[in-house]
């Protein structure tokens, strides 16, 4: 069973940052303040006291201290808890978290503009056909890809260490254990998401919505 938490993102507040660093163990909170831009910092102490929290529900009250270590590639984990798995990520103005008691991965990105070109780089043949084939879709049906391109290198555990080319996320062999949302932000409070096994596309929004989109997927 995986839980999936969709969360906006609160402002930058040096005092806020500060605030969440102290509900945390000192290496964690030592390691995010090591980011520059205090908006990094905002935004990874607040998915940090989220993902905590998250974890606390399935494991109690030690998942709020209890050390995080990351492997060899760099995902994060518990030590204490091997058959507990989390992942987050973040994209301008909302995170995404998800938990799982098998590996998991997850990434978020904010429907913009897109240089189509550089799906011939990560993406296979067929998934770059499938961008290309509807022009008004291709921004959303590039980041459909990418995301589960993200949520499959995150979850197996190497990042980009697996090359995005070496699989298809659309009909290949991790089809089936992706999930995708699609998030509209119309008003502060105001969200609607639509799960996806299948690809989307513009069909699904509509044509007056003024707001934030984005993009979520997750694998298990």
């Amino acid at each position: 069973m995986i839980h999936l938490l969709t969360l906006l993102l609160p402002e930058e507040n040096e005092a806020e940052t500060e605030r969440l660093l102290s509900y945390l163990p000192a290496d964690s909170a030592a390691r995010i303040r090591a980011y520059q831009m205090p908006q990094d910092r905002a935004d990874r102490a607040f998915c940090e006291v989220q993902f905590r929290h998250l974890a606390a529900v399935t494991l109690g009250q030690d998942a709020l201290h209890a050390p995080i270590v990351r492997g060899e590639w760099g995902k994060p984990c518990f030590p204490d808890f091997p058959d507990y798995h989390f992942n987050y990520s973040h994209t301008d103005g909302r995170a995404a978290i998800a938990d799982s008691r098998t590996p998991i991965g997850i990434d978020i990105e904010r429907v913009r503009p897109m240089k189509i070109e550089i799906a011939e780089r990560f993406f296979t043949a067929d998934e770059s056909a499938w961008i290309r084939e509807n022009p008004a879709e291709q921004d959303i049906r590039f980041l459909h890809v990418w995301t589960r391109k993200e949520a499959v290198c995150k979850m197996d555990g190497r990042g980009f260490a697996l090359s995005p080319r070496a699989f298809d996320v659309l009909t290949g062999e991790y089809a089936a254990r992706l999930r995708t949302e699609h998030i509209f932000d119309s008003l502060p409070g105001a969200i609607a998401a639509h799960m996806h096994r299948e690809p989307i596309g513009s069909d699904s929004l509509d044509s007056d919505f003024i707001g934030s989109e984005y993009i979520c997927s997750v694998c298990e």
